[in-house]
């Protein structure tokens, strides 16, 4: 037991995780439970999100960044997040068209 980081020691750079083990993670669930992409919603707010929300259809922005806005389908800008996945499920739904929510 203990702590394998030590302050002033470069880190571990197999350790960190980068935007496409985002999407690679993603993908292996999505084949491990036999859904596709059309059946998947991603929920960011950061520009470590923005290769995430360029490989799926289904994306929207928590209270995300200027960046991560443009590549979202929808925005949600609120502090209570049943709004965000209401949206995310409008967009599973297609019921309608994609629109930004305040809540």
């Amino acid at each position: 037991m203990g702590c394998d980081i030590v302050p002033g020691r470069p880190r571990h750079q197999g350790l960190l995780l980068t935007l496409q083990h985002k999407v690679d993670i993603t993908l292996g669930l999505l084949e491990e439970f036999g859904l596709t992409e059309q059946e998947c919603v991603a929920y960011g707010d950061s520009t470590s999100d923005t290769l995430l929300f360029e490989h799926l259809p289904h994306t929207v922005g928590v209270n995300c960044s200027a960046a991560l806005r443009e590549r979202a389908a929808v925005c949600f800008t609120g502090d209570d997040i049943r709004g965000a996945y209401a949206l995310g499920r409008q967009l599973l739904d297609s019921a309608t068209k994609p629109c930004d929510y305040a809540g």
